[in-house]
């Protein structure tokens, strides 16, 4: 679960605690404890944390399903 801490420090880069929290649908002070290590039995929020922040993948549409054609596509973008 280290890389869901990870995913949440590096999003706190850019978000302010309060941001994420709310984006993440937790409180703050659970949010602060787990940067700091000290939420006890963290495993499930943290897995909750970590379907959140996945990264989603977004639907593409193609005429084709030659390789060589679709790289022409995508060229063309």
């Amino acid at each position: 679960m280290e890389t869901a801490i990870k995913q949440i420090k590096k999003e706190l880069k850019i978000k302010s605690q309060g941001e994420l929290a709310k984006e993440l649908e937790i409180s703050k002070a659970t949010l602060n404890l787990l940067i700091k290590n000290k939420y006890p039995n963290p495993s499930k929020v943290l897995a909750k944390i970590k379907t959140k922040l996945k990264p989603q993948i977004i639907g593409v549409e193609t005429k084709t399903t030659s390789l060589d054609e679709l790289i022409k596509e995508i060229e063309e973008l």
